[in-house]
């Protein structure tokens, strides 16, 4: 390649930099809005709704969601990596099929597992049934336990999250300290003790913090409990109280939560990286007779509990007192989750390609800023995200109303609708789509952007040429993923959706509301039903990186 036809190529480059950098920037904006109008509601508000947050909600909510996040982490941190320790360093009959039952709760939402068990020790359920007819024992009701029946679980929803991070802290941190340990000549659990959980600590912890954020984020689970947190507290401001300012502020005390929660995970991330070690072969110890049928036995009713009961329990309301939900009216709600995951997932994956495409051929400290940014509403609650972009979209239309005056389309383009519903999705699963596409470009070799150049391909005509035939599966991957969390995702759809526009996320809250335990169930089923796809990825992922 000649000087001259060099520098016009190092000009164009330059000139494609500036343009996509500024592209993600935008792309990023969004969140960015988000976070600012939620942080402004600390300063906003009148001086009645801070008075009523702070005499009537703040003193009930706080304490609330401060020990059931304190609880949920601590049993779910303990379920978790004694679930971990028991298949990644001890060797007993079933061993292989426990590692993948164990991951099997990750496809009920929270608020599933919570009306099936609301339902099975409701007055009429069959379990406080049984004890009336068999022994005479009558218990009290449901909503006196509605704080341990929300810790229960929450905890059986969640423990799988640190079930999968510390397998790979013991996986990446075992066997070097075993072999240590028995140079030393420490008995296994000695050094399992004070050798493997120390080094393992920062994959516990990411764990901890992970179920600490989904516990905080959590709406659907509460609001079947009937348990006031943050999440519920903001929905009932808004909706119930009609202030959207006293939600707004809310959400700005939850956000600060999530900050704190975000950075100290950032600091456990680092430590993951300094002490990560390739895996080798495992460190296994053959439990005798005993031991081993404890170990099977222990697992095993976990398994029940947070997946074989629940699941049982659904496919016998939905297919028994609870088949008249399938109507047409049933099937109109599976329509309509079907559109909006449909379409959240071509845009957030469209526009995620987009974000990565960038990051990767045009890299610069904006870019990459960027991209990060937009990565950020994975760890928002959805009840923080419906406030937040609902101000943002509904304040863009008036102030484009006031500059042009009174417009039809502003308002079905900027009134509360699907934009505002597709935003939230975007903001909030846009980490999903993400990590997905720049796991699939990794194992792109960067030379074959070099020779897409060569022949003519830049910017989009190398994104849609070279690139997106290569990552079609990681495309696939990605839209799925945020297919099945829209699906799942209940607090954005009901408080952002338009009129009439429900799902079967919406429909399982309405049923719940009125403890209609049953008539949830169809609605229930089939989202439980398309959350094994993901878990199914999953295992195969852990089985692939932890074959031995």
């Amino acid at each position: 390649m000649s000087s001259k036809s060099a520098g016009v190529s190092a000009v164009s480059h330059r000139s494609g930099a500036r343009r996509w950098s500024l592209l993600s920037v935008c792309l990023a904006l969004p969140t960015v809005a988000v976070l600012a109008i939620v942080l402004s509601g600390l300063f906003g508000g009148s001086v009645q709704d801070s008075e009523h947050l702070a005499q009537h909600v703040l003193p009930r909510v706080v304490p609330n969601t401060v020990l059931l996040v304190a609880v949920v982490v601590f049993f779910a941190t303990v379920l978790g990596t004694f679930c971990a320790a028991l298949v990644e360093f001890c060797e007993f009959p079933g061993r292989r099929i426990m590692q993948v039952l164990l991951l099997l709760p990750l496809s009920f939402p929270g608020y599933v597992l919570a009306f099936i068990y609301l339902g099975l020790f409701d007055y009429t359920g069959p379990v406080k049934t049984w004890l009336r007819e068999e022994f005479a024992i009558t218990m009290s009701g449901t909503s006196d336990y509605a704080f341990l029946g929300v810790s229960f679980v929450l905890t059986l929803a969640l423990f799988p999250y640190v079930y999968m991070l510390a397998r790979t802290g013991f996986a990446s941190q075992g066997r070097k300290a075993f072999e240590v340990a028995s140079s030393c000549q420490i008995p296994p659990v000695q050094a399992f003790r004070k050798a493997v959980l120390p080094l393992s600590m920062p994959w516990i912890a990411a764990g901890a913090l992970l179920v600490a954020m989904e516990t905080l984020a959590d709406f659907g689970t509460v609001a079947v409990f009937n348990y006031d947190t943050f999440t519920t507290a903001i929905y009932k401001t808004w909706f119930g109280m009609f202030s959207l300012q006293g939600a707004l502020k809310l959400a700005s005390m939850l956000l600060m939560l999530v900050a704190v929660i975000v950075a100290v995970e950032r600091y456990f991330a680092l430590r993951r990286k300094r002490t990560a070690q390739a895996w080798g072969p495992p460190t296994r110890f053959h439990l005798s007779k005993g031991r081993a049928l404890l170990a099977v036995a222990s697992l095993s009713l976990i398994v029940l509990a947070g997946f074989v009961v629940p699941l049982a329990q659904l496919a016998v309301w939905a297919f028994g007192a609870g088949a008249g939900e399938w109507t047409n009216a049933y099937w109109s709600l599976v329509r309509s989750s079907l559109v909006l995951g449909v379409a959240g997932a071509l845009i957030v994956t469209g526009v995620s390609l987009l974000l990565v495409f960038a990051q990767r051929c045009y890299a610069n400290r904006m870019t990459r800023l960027a991209v990060r940014i937009a990565g950020l509403g994975y760890a928002l609650p959805g009840t923080l995200l419906a406030v937040g972009v609902f101000v943002a979209v509904t304040g863009m239309g008036h102030g484009i109303t006031a500059m042009t005056g009174p417009s039809e389309i502003v308002q079905k383009v900027f009134g509360a609708g699907l934009a505002v519903t597709m935003l939230a999705y975007f903001v909030r699963f846009s980490a999903v789509a993400l990590g997905s596409l720049e796991n699939g470009l990794l194992r792109v070799p960067t030379t074959l952007d070099d020779a897409g150049r060569q022949m003519g391909r830049d910017g989009l005509g190398l994104l849609r040429h070279v690139l997106m035939p290569l990552l079609r599966p990681s495309l696939l991957a990605a839209m799925l993923l945020v297919f099945v969390d829209i699906l799942k995702e209940m607090p954005i759809t009901l408080m952002t959706r338009p009129f009439g526009w429900d799902t079967l996320a919406v429909r399982v809250f309405e049923r719940t509301a009125e403890a209609q335990w049953v008539e949830a169930a169809p609605a229930a089923l089939l989202i439980v039903l398309v959350g094994f796809i993901p878990v199914l990825l999953l295992t195969r992922k852990m089985n692939h990186a932890t074959a031995h």
